[in-house]
C-alpha cells in the first residue's frame, strides 16, 4: 500500500533546507524579514490544490479497481474465448503504461533488468493463476478472495524478513482468514457436477496466485528498501517481460492453458485475436467482449498511475479504506446486475457476510499497521529526547554536541515504509 503521509524524505529535505540557511548568510533587514515571512507561511499553510488532487487520486484508485473486477466479469459472462488471456495481455499492458508517468531522470532502458528478472517471472505465474481463477469462478469472488493477499504478506513477511506485528494486526489476519473460510467452503450456487467444480477449482487458483502475489511483494520490497530498482520502474519492467513472454510462447504455439467446457487448451490455434471485434454480448450484458477487454486495460493503466502518482503522500489507512470499499461495493454491485444473467452472482448471505469480514478486517489491519508504525517511531526516537544539555552523552547513542533545534531535527529516525507493486 502507498506510503504514509510523513515521509522520511520530507524530513531529510527540511534538514537539508534547515542546514542552508544556517550555513550561508542571507539577506538582512526588510528582505530577510519578507523571506522568513514567506518561508513560514509556506510551510504551515500547505496548497489547497495537494489535498483536492490527492482526493482526485483516490477517487480514481478506487473506480479502476472496480473497474478492474467489472471488466473481466463482463468477459466471463459473454463467454470469451481464451479469456484468461486476454486478461493477462490487458494487465500487463495497463503495468507498462506506467512508464508514461513522469520519471523523475529514471529510465526504463538504464533498469537492472537481471533483478527484475526473478519478480517478473513470479508476478507473470501469479496473474496466471488468478487470471485463470477469474475465468472459472468470476471476479466477484475474487474481490473477496483477494484479500488473502495480506494474510499471505504478513506471514511471508515475518518468515523471511523478520518483521514482528502487532496483536491487533494479527487479530485483524485472523478475522481475515474467518471471512475467507466462510467464503471458500461455500462453494457455487450452482449444482454439484462441473460448474461447481470449475467454481471450487478457480477458488484455488484465485488463493494461490493471492499467495505467489504476496511472495511477488515480499521480493519487490527488498528490492526497493536495498535501492535496486525504483517502484515505478520495476512496475513496467514486470509489464514489459510479461508481454514479451506472453508473445514468444504464442509465437511458439502455445498459450496459457484454460479450461472450455470439459476440455483444456494450450495452442495458439484456439486463441483468435479477431475476439475483441465480435458481436458477442449475451442477454442482459452491457457491452460486448472487446469493449470490456479496452476498459479492462484502461482501467488496469489508470489503476497503476493513481497508485504511483499516491506513492508517499497517503498512508495505509487510505489505502485500507479503498480496498475495503472496493470489496464490498463490488459485491454489492455484481450482484445487483448480474444475479438475471448468472444466479452464482445472486446475493446470499455468507456472499454478504464474507463480503463484509473481509472489507473490515482489511480496515482494521491498516488501522493496527499505522498504529504499530507510530509506536516504533516514538520508541526509536525516545533516546533522543534524553539528551543531555551542552554533553555529547545520549541514552544509547553518542553523538556530537547539540545547540540547536535543527540538529535534533536530524537526528528523528526516519521509519521505512513497505511498498507494494501491483495492481
Amino acid at each position: 500500500s502507498p506510503h504514509p503521509a510523513s515521509s522520511p524524505w520530507e524530513d531529510m529535505t527540511i534538514s537539508s533546507t534547515s542546514r542552508s540557511r544556517i550555513a550561508s548568510p542571507g539577506p538582512t533587514g526588510l528582505k530577510a524579514g519578507q523571506r522568513l515571512s514567506a518561508d513560514s507561511a509556506a510551510s504551515t499553510n500547505p496548497a489547497p490544490n495537494k489535498g483536492r488532487r490527492t482526493l482526485a487520486l483516490l477517487g480514481l484508485l478506487f473506480l479502476s479497481s472496480l473497474g478492474e473486477v467489472y471488466f473481466p466479469d463482463i468477459m466471463k459472462l459473454n463467454r470469451m474465448p481464451s479469456r484468461t488471456n486476454w486478461f493477462f495481455i490487458a494487465h500487463a499492458l495497463g503495468n507498462t503504461a506506467v512508464i508514461l508517468l513522469s520519471s523523475d531522470g529514471e529510465s526504463i532502458m538504464a533498469a537492472n533488468w537481471r533483478a527484475a528478472s526473478v519478480p517478473a517471472l513470479m508476478d507473470i505465474a501469479s496473474y496466471v493463476q488468478l487470471f485463470a481463477g477469474i475465468a472459472l469462478a468470476g471476479a466477484q469472488t475474487k474481490s473477496i478472495l483477494y484479500s488473502s493477499s495480506i494474510l499471505w504478506s504478513a506471514v511471508l513477511s515475518k518468515v523471511l524478513l523478520g518483521k514482528v506485528l502487532s496483536h491487533a494486526q494479527w487479530g485483524s489476519i485472523a478475522l481475515l482468514f474467518v471471512g475467507l473460510t466462510y467464503k471458500s467452503l461455500g462453494g457455487s450456487t450452482a449444482s454439484l457436477g462441473d460448474g461447481s467444480f470449475s467454481f471450487l477449482l478457480g477458488v484455488c487458483l484465485i488463493l494461490v496466485g493471492c499467495f505467489t502475489h504476496a511472495l511477488v511483494n515480499v521480493k519487490n520490497e527488498a528490492l526497493i528498501q536495498n535501492g535496486t530498482i525504483s517502484p515505478k520502474i520495476l512496475c513496467a519492467v514486470i509489464g514489459v517481460y510479461a508481454l514479451g513472454m506472453w508473445f514468444a510462447l504464442y509465437a511458439c504455439g502455445v498459450i496459457i492453458p484454460e479450461r472450455n467446457g470439459q476440455q483444456w487448451t494450450c495452442t495458439h490455434e484456439s486463441f483468435s485475436f479477431a475476439s475483441v471485434i465480435v458481436q458477442d454480448a449475451a442477454a442482459g450484458v452491457p457491452m460486448r467482449s472487446g469493449a470490456a477487454w479496452f476498459g479492462f486495460v484502461c482501467s488496469t493503466a489508470v489503476h497503476a498511475g493513481a497508485f504511483f502518482s499516491l506513492l508517499g503522500n497517503v498512508g495505509t489507512v487510505s489505502s485500507g479504506i479503498v480496498k475495503g470499499m472496493t470489496t464490498s461495493t463490488y459485491v454489492l454491485f455484481s450482484g445487483w446486475a448480474f444475479c438475471g444473467v448468472d444466479g452464482s452472482y445472486c446475493l446470499t448471505w455468507r456472499t454478504l457476510i464474507s463480503g463484509a469480514i473481509c472489507a473490515i478486517s482489511v480496515v482494521c489491519y491498516s488501522l493496527a499497521t499505522t498504529r504499530a508504525k507510530a509506536q516504533a517511531v516514538a520508541s526509536a526516537a525516545q533516546p533522543v529526547a534524553n539528551v543531555i544539555h551542552g554533553s555529547e552523552l545520549v541514552t544509547d547513542e553518542a553523538i556530537k554536541p547539540i545547540g540547536t533545534e535543527e540538529s535534533l531535527r536530524q537526528r528523528t529516525p526516519a521509519c521505512t515504509d513497505d511498498k507494494i507493486i501491483g495492481g
